[in-house]
């Protein structure tokens, strides 16, 4: 039986427009899909420091045993090989072994999963990564204008961490910018660490970080004006740049205050390393192990790499180390969001029994900035989420003083200074004001 010429030619069309659609979401796939993990050298020249062959010897033995992340581009680029032929093998496959798709680490694509994320409380880190096509932001800070604004303050100062002096107890030092331009000019340079810069140059935060942070939302919630005419308000948001020389190691540590921490690459790369498995188990190990033994934690460790145009998220208390293959910048900060306020409470309550699991001290701005959370929280959350911060306030209740914190410290660290006491007696008592209040309201609902 023959069709008629119409019929041919509607054929025609059809397979046409459907070949056409097919190329369109292959290239809408190819748009998402990121290219595979970099290659970098551990193989790097200690200049005969007993520190650094130290550092380098860990950093090895930690490479060989993580293995790189999962990710939903990855599984993709897998599937899409495997399963040329049709959905429906790929669909079985799915259903006989759903971990084909579970991933180390949480992508995500664009703003609108970014905010989506930031409102839950997640156990592994969020990573965007940055392609020719797509960016999560767009930072008026680069790697010349950060040179710029180091030239025009040459006679500041800046903390560092120098991998070249013997004595570890002295690596971390204070000195000036001009020394700092110099030693990033000569040709064979030892690794040198600049250890939080305040980025004075422009904002680089992505608008749904901010948009989470608990400080910005209390701070803006308690004005009765947006106009300056009488307002309070103060801009608490701090970020900081890090400079780091080619194979910088930082061994595992949680970053301070139990709070979320974002990294933004600027320029160059950095290797991440994380525990499979990041809960308070993890971070005990830590305080048991040290900053320079990994085995035993559970599920092993994780490494991704960040390049520039990458952000990542770490949740509280995340124990991580860090390997630096190239010269890099990274603009970053840290802040507290409602979904996590209960992982905080736990995280700092390990914390002040042992400060040495982070490269930084307990400071008063510490305690400062969860008193002000706290004294406000039940104003900008939901009744849900003021009842999961209300469960974790027994940490703290009847606890104004607790014995003095370990001081044994990690590589790459600041000097310890002693537990702040007056600011932290303002948090408790933030803290059981939250817990009467809390206590009041939730005791009126009906049954």
């Amino acid at each position: 039986m023959s069709t008629s010429p119409a019929a041919e030619n509607t054929n025609t069309r059809d397979w046409a427009a459907s070949s056409k659609r097919k190329r369109q979401k292959t290239r809408e796939l190819e748009e998402l899909l990121v290219p595979g993990w970099g290659t970098y050298d551990l193989n790097f020249n200690t200049f005969n420091n007993p520190g650094a062959e130290s550092l380098r010897s860990f950093i090895r033995k930690l490479d060989q045993t993580a293995r790189w992340a999962n990710t939903r581009s990855q599984y993709t680029a897998k599937l899409r090989a495997e399963f040329q032929r049709g959905g429906l093998d790929l669909i079985t496959a799915l259903y006989r072994d759903p971990s084909k798709v579970v991933e180390d680490v949480i992508t995500f694509d664009n703003t609108e999963d970014l905010t989506r994320h930031l409102k839950m409380q997640f156990s592994r880190p969020l990573l965007f990564q940055s392609t020719a096509t797509r960016s999560i932001s767009h930072p008026k800070v680069s790697w010349d204008t950060f040179w710029t604004f180091m030239r025009e303050n040459r006679q500041k100062w800046v903390d560092v961490y120098d991998y070249s002096i013997d004595e570890e107890a002295k690596r971390t030092e204070r000195r000036l910018v001009e020394n700092i331009i110099k030693h990033w000019e000569k040709d064979s340079r030892t690794a040198l660490n600049c250890l939080d810069i305040e980025n004075r140059i422009s904002d680089c935060c992505p608008t749904p970080i901010s948009d989470s942070d608990l400080i910005r939302r209390i701070a803006g919630d308690g004005q009765t004006t947006i106009g300056k005419t009488g307002s309070t308000w103060v801009n608490r948001h701090k970020e900081f740049l890090l400079l780091s020389t080619r194979d910088c190691i930082s061994p595992i540590h949680v970053d301070i205050g139990a709070a979320l921490t974002w990294l933004y690459v600027l320029h160059g790369r950095k290797i991440v390393y994380f525990p499979s498995t990041i809960n308070l188990n993890a971070v005990r190990l830590l305080a048991l192990l040290g900053s320079e033994q990994f085995n035993g934690y559970d599920g092993g460790w994780i490494r991704v790499e960040l390049r520039p145009g990458d952000l990542f998220i770490m949740p509280p208390s995340c124990p991580h180390a860090v390997f630096t293959p190239d010269d890099s910048l990274v603009v970053g900060g840290h802040f507290y969001t409602s979904a996590h306020l209960p992982s905080t409470l736990e995280g700092l309550s390990l914390l002040e029994e042992k400060q040495g699991i982070s490269n930084e001290s307990l400071e008063d701005s510490h305690y400062e900035t969860l008193a002000e959370i706290f004294s406000s929280y039940d104003k900008v959350a939901t009744p849900e989420e003021v009842k999961r911060a209300w469960a974790t306030c027994y940490l703290f209740l009847g606890s104004r003083t607790k014995p003095r914190p370990t001081t044994s410290r990690p590589t790459t660290s600041r000097p310890t200074t002693s537990r702040p006491t007056t600011s932290r007696a303002k948090f408790i008592n933030s803290l059981e004001d939250f817990n009467k209040r809390a206590a009041e309201s939730f005791s009126q609902e009906p049954e």
